[in-house]
C-alpha cells in the first residue's frame, strides 16, 4: 500500500507542472494580444450589447477587442486588468449592475488568476466562493472577442424585468457593495499602473428606472464610486453624450439596442481618434 501511495504521489508531482504549463500556454495562445493600434473593452452585458465593435473600429481606426460578457463581474474585471497589455487604449464600463448584483450571480469565467483570487479573499469573499470560481475556470478561456451580438431595433422597449424587480434591488444598500467597489478600484489601479490610456463609460438605464434609482440609498454610493474612479485614473474630461431618441435606442430597461449602440460607438471612436485625454463618458 505504501509503495502504491508513493507512486501516486510521484505521478501527481510529475503531472502538476505539465497541467499548469499546458494551462498557461493555452491561455497565452488565446489571450496574448499586442497593444499596438488596438483598443480593449471591459464591461458586463450593458457593454456587450451597447458597443458596436465594427463601428467603433471604423471610427477610431483601431482593432477592437472586448472582454465584455453577459453577467461579467468583479473577478472578471480583475482578470482583465491583469491580462490587458501595457500601454493599451482601454474602455472600462463603470457598471451599476456589476456593483449591486449579488456575488453569486457574477459570471466569473475569465481564467485563473491567483492575485485576483487573493484580492477577493481580502474583500470578504468566502473560501467556498473562491473554490467555485476555480472550478469554473479549470479550462483556459478566450477572454477577448472581436464580435458581439447587438439587440435588433424595435419601436417598443422590451420589459423583461418589471420595475418592481428594480425596487427590490435598490431597496437597501447590500452588505457587499463596498467590497465590490473596492475591488473595482483595485482593478483600475492595475490598469493605471500599466500606463494605459483609459476611457470610462457609464451606459444608461431606461427612464422608467430613474425614479426608483433616485429614491434609493444606493445612488449616493454609486455616485461616490464614480467620483473615486475618475480621481484614480486622473480623468481630464467628462463628456455627456445625449443620444438621439428620434428612434428607440433602448432594448429593455438596462440595455441599448443596435441604434443606441451605433451612436455610442461612433461618438467614442471619433473622440479617441481626435483626443488623447483620459475621458469619462456619461450616456443619457
Amino acid at each position: 500500500m505504501k509503495i502504491f501511495i508513493t507512486k501516486i504521489f510521484i505521478l501527481a508531482l510529475f503531472l502538476i507542472p505539465i497541467v499548469v504549463g499546458w494551462h498557461y500556454a493555452l491561455d497565452n495562445y488565446y489571450n496574448l494580444k499586442s497593444s499596438e493600434n488596438s483598443l480593449f473593452i471591459w464591461g458586463d452585458s450593458q457593454a456587450y450589447h451597447g458597443i458596436n465593435l465594427d463601428v467603433l473600429s471604423e471610427a477610431s481606426g483601431k482593432k477592437v477587442f472586448t472582454a465584455a460578457r453577459n453577467g461579467a463581474g468583479i473577478y472578471d474585471f480583475l482578470v482583465f486588468s491583469e491580462k490587458v497589455p501595457n500601454n493599451s487604449n482601454v474602455i472600462i464600463t463603470l457598471s451599476k449592475p456589476v456593483q449591486i448584483r449579488r456575488k453569486e450571480r457574477d459570471r466569473n469565467i475569465s481564467g485563473i488568476s491567483i492575485s485576483s483570487l487573493h484580492h477577493l479573499l481580502n474583500n470578504s469573499y468566502s473560501l467556498g466562493s473562491l473554490c467555485w470560481i476555480i472550478l469554473k475556470n479549470t479550462r483556459p478561456t478566450r477572454l477577448f472577442l472581436t464580435k458581439t451580438n447587438l439587440f435588433k431595433y424595435d419601436e417598443t422597449t422590451s420589459i423583461r424585468k418589471p420595475s418592481s424587480s428594480f425596487k427590490n434591488l435598490y431597496n437597501e444598500i447590500p452588505n457587499y457593495l463596498k467590497d465590490k467597489q473596492n475591488l473595482y478600484l483595485i482593478g483600475l489601479k492595475r490598469i493605471v499602473d500599466k500606463k494605459c490610456k483609459i476611457r470610462l463609460i457609464e451606459l444608461p438605464y431606461h427612464k422608467f428606472v430613474h425614479p426608483i434609482e433616485n429614491k434609493s440609498p444606493i445612488q449616493q454610493k454609486t455616485i461616490s464610486f464614480s467620483n473615486a474612479a475618475r480621481q484614480l485614473v486622473k480623468c481630464q474630461h467628462v463628456d455627456t453624450l445625449k443620444l438621439d431618441r428620434s428612434r428607440q435606442v433602448m432594448h429593455d430597461l438596462t440595455h441599448l439596442n443596435e441604434v443606441g449602440a451605433d451612436q455610442v460607438s461612433r461618438y467614442i471612436g471619433r473622440d479617441i481618434k481626435m483626443n488623447e485625454r483620459t475621458t469619462m463618458y456619461i450616456v443619457h
